[in-house]
């Protein structure tokens, strides 16, 4: 919660696209290998990402459009917590209905853009979502990576500083006739 640094690790990369995690026990010179089938969250204002980071992600905005959202209480669910606990049964119903629906109509095809190590998820539920005409999950991904892919900063800087010193003149390397 409260995300306030660069997030993003190796052994957070890891956990994030793995099926387990291998870990050495405190205290022990011993290891051990534990089967890694959790969601993780995170909330922070602004947040920022390393390395690769925003291909692991579904990221969302959550913009309640008030300056002190922590005053807000006109909410349609109020309070929220125990009526998710006391509709939990239909919401799952509604959630595997869906996917039921758009694994019996074929799983058409959604046109979507690949998802690396989370095929098996974007071609089902992914496409199960936009298939009822629910928005892209990953949509958010796209501005993501524009804003915070350090490949993408790196390419941007060592573009404006080319155009700076070579007055905008487009320069070949290499170059084959």
């Amino acid at each position: 919660d409260n995300v306030t640094e660069t997030l993003g690790s190796g052994p957070l990369h890891r956990a994030l696209t793995s099926e387990s995690v291998t870990g050495r026990l405190l205290g022990l010179n011993e290891e051990r290998t534990v089967l890694l089938d959790t969601i993780f969250f995170t909330s922070g204002n602004n947040i920022s990402y390393r390395d690769d980071m925003v291909r692991r992600m579904v990221p969302i905005e959550l913009d309640p459009k008030i300056e002190h959202p922590e005053e807000r209480n006109d909410f349609k669910r109020n309070p929220l917590l125990p009526w998710v606990a006391k509709q939990r049964a239909t919401l799952l119903i509604d959630a595997i209905t869906i996917l039921l629906a758009y694994m019996r109509d074929g799983q058409s095809s959604q046109k979507l853009t690949g998802l690396g190590s989370f095929q098996e998820w974007s071609n089902l539920v992914r496409s199960a979502l936009t298939w009822v005409g629910e928005r892209d999950p990953c949509e958010g991904r796209k501005l993501a990576q524009e804003q915070h892919s350090p490949d993408t900063e790196a390419l941007q800087n060592l573009i404006t500083a080319w155009f700076a010193c070579y007055d905008t003149k487009i320069m070949l390397l290499n170059k084959v006739d």
